[in-house]
């Protein structure tokens, strides 16, 4: 399970209102983050305790024989490569 944090949007600490450990949690307390909310500061408690545990959920997805397994981590990989084509267009945009 990666290590989490949430904090009232009023909090006087500086940065955002929650964010998900970028690796494994092992205890470190590094400073990275996978997901961290900004801006507008949403964050919704089971999409934050989902995203906590996306090492054990890959992992279940990968081994599992399960075609409902299947076909959501097909989705999942087919969402992120679509998402990557966003950041490139909009990272081409940003060019002038």
């Amino acid at each position: 399970m990666r290590g989490c944090y949430i904090r009232t949007r009023n909090s006087e600490q500086s940065g955002c209102r929650g964010g998900v450990g970028a690796e494994y949690y092992d205890g470190s307390g590094g400073a990275e983050y996978g997901l961290e909310i900004g801006q507008n500061c949403n964050a919704e408690l089971p999409m934050m305790a989902l995203c906590s545990h996306i090492d054990e959920i890959m992992e279940f997805l990968n081994k599992s024989e399960s075609s409902l397994a299947y076909l959501i981590l097909k989705s999942m990989k087919d969402t992120e490569k679509d998402l990557e084509k966003q950041l490139e267009k909009t990272a081409g945009d940003d060019i002038v």
